[in-house]
């Protein structure tokens, strides 16, 4: 499904070039809930940021969905992220003035879909997260957890290939936290999604089935197992 190879990154400071990816390789197949660990700086997001599509690579190799995708132009790159990727933060990014329906449906407006189906599929995707009771209701109106169930929905409408969540839990209190990581869990098991996590948290990277580390660039594969079967 998702194959980096290669990967190296570096960026331009003043007269320097820092290298911050430094022969990254990374497989992520169907129905995999992974989660991708390192300290602050070690390189994380810029991580995300190629894996999502919204930054490249300075050389190595990208294939998803068996498309290599980083010599692709900016456009077709952006109409795969909107058609591939789910994307979920950990500010929520919910628009004030929206519905939790609203908020869910936004993905697919992009997509030029018709109000009715966006509603309907808006629906499912609250349903799936446990927010089918909230769909008028605005974020002000929501608890964090509730917030953060709804951009998990709003990365689950448009049935991407991969979700790609960014520290899901850090605006959260460690109970709600543990919420969220068994919604993650419980959408892996039951529905077969595909969950890439970023996470500082070693107690976020232990729900998951595989746990990486980036660390001086380069990423290592740390344990295999079941979550479910540790809890």
């Amino acid at each position: 499904m998702l194959r980096l190879s290669d990967i190296h990154k570096s960026y331009d400071v003043g007269p320097a070039t820092v290298a911050v990816l430094s022969g990254l390789n990374l497989e992520v197949n169907q129905g995999d809930l992974v989660s991708i660990m390192g300290a602050s700086g070690s390189g994380k997001s810029t991580l995300m940021n190629i894996i999502g599509l919204l930054d490249t690579a300075s050389s190595g190799s990208y294939v998803l969905d068996g498309r290599e995708v980083s010599d692709m132009s900016d456009n077709r790159r952006s109409a795969i992220r909107n058609a591939s990727i789910g994307f979920v933060f950990q500010s929520f990014h919910l628009l004030p003035r929206l519905t939790a329906l609203e908020n869910v449906g936004l993905p697919l407006v992009y997509r030029g879909m018709r109000n009715s189906e966006i509603g309907r599929r808006a629906g499912i995707a609250l349903e799936k997260v446990g927010m089918a009771e909230r769909v008028d209701h605005r974020p002000n109106e929501l608890s964090g957890g509730q917030q953060q169930r709804v951009a998990i929905a709003r990365a689950l409408v448009g049935e991407p290939a991969i979700v790609l969540a960014d520290e899901p839990t850090g605006a959260l209190d460690p109970a709600t936290g543990e919420e969220i990581m068994e919604l993650f869990a419980g959408l892996n098991r039951e529905e077969g999604t595909t969950i890439i996590i970023i996470t500082h948290d070693p107690e976020v990277a232990e729900r998951c089935a595989r746990r990486t580390r980036i660390d001086g660039g380069a990423l290592r594969e740390e344990e295999h197992g079941s979550p479910e079967e540790e809890t």
